[in-house]
């Protein structure tokens, strides 16, 4: 996995050479609406298409997101998808981290237990 990232980082994968190769004959105001939509055919609909460097879902079905743990003890984490970015992948997962919380326990006296907060984004 780490070997396919570093490849497709790079562009030595043969989708991103294909497709930089496609991007490099077109007129230069035409290459970000190509690229928007190869993004959108791989990204968001998971198609593959060789013949013009388009991977289905290139960073895999996915992805997990883990928010650093330095600064405050309250973090929020936004995952958009703006008119800028785009989803690399139809699930994304945020982790935000392991908070103390109390409550009480089975003998009905209170007590602090450590809770683990999770979210999850399913584009469907």
């Amino acid at each position: 996995l780490k070997d396919g990232l570093e490849m497709s980082m790079t562009g030595n994968e043969p989708f991103t050479r294909r497709r930089r190769e496609i991007l490099s004959m077109l007129p230069s105001f035409l290459t970000p609406i190509i690229e928007t939509l190869f993004s959108f055919i791989g990204s968001q609909l998971g198609i593959s298409l060789p013949q013009f460097g388009i991977k289905r879902f290139p960073l895999g079905n996915c992805v997990v997101v883990t928010p650093p743990s330095e600064g405050s003890v309250e973090m929020e984490v936004d995952i958009t998808n703006g008119h800028n970015s785009h989803n690399l992948s139809p699930i994304v997962i945020t982790v935000g981290g392991i908070r103390v919380q109390s409550g009480y326990m089975k003998d009905k006296q209170m007590a602090a237990r450590p809770v683990l907060h999770m979210s999850a984004s399913i584009d469907l």
